[in-house]
């Protein structure tokens, strides 16, 4: 039982032990995958949280108690995670398709193609992707503002 008041801490650690293993492993030119392990982890910590909401669990002679207060941060921090975790999956993927080389096509790079490519091609097709990607965008930065204030990160707030 005592183990079970430690639960997301351990999956948030485990997550993080898979995150640098698989650093380490091949293919070293792309992590994408990384978020993605990284944000299972953070979900699965939070779902052992809102299991164990409205519960009190005592562990190790009451060095560690677990009640709603201690949840409510745990929530916090991991929703927080989640969150940059999130923003940076977006930030490698607008920077992957921002980005080209000589042997690869980005988002861009394919929108500029479908517009001025000799012969007829749908206008469908250019409007989907540019939707789709400004979209994607938009929303990622109007979550980060709605939980950011830029000026406090330009201007030091003086009381």
């Amino acid at each position: 039982m005592a183990i079970n008041s430690l639960l997301p801490v351990l999956i948030v650690l485990a997550a993080a032990a898979v995150v640098l293993v698989l650093d380490v492993l091949p293919p070293r030119d792309s992590k994408s995958h990384l978020g993605g392990v990284a944000l299972a982890g953070i979900i699965g910590a939070l779902l052992s949280i809102v299991v164990r909401w409205g519960s009190e669990v005592r562990a190790f002679r009451d060095m560690i108690l677990l009640d709603n207060y201690a949840m409510f941060f745990d929530l916090i921090i991991c929703y927080a995670a989640a969150l940059i975790v999130i923003v940076r999956t977006l930030a490698l993927f607008e920077l992957t398709f921002l980005t080209s080389g000589a042997d690869s096509t980005t988002l861009v790079v394919a929108l500029y193609y479908a517009a001025f490519a000799p012969g007829i091609r749908p206008s469908q097709q250019i409007d989907a992707m540019a939707v789709v990607y400004m979209a994607t965008s938009l929303a990622m930065l109007l979550v980060a503002l709605r939980f950011v204030n830029p000026t406090n990160m330009v201007v030091r707030v003086r009381r």
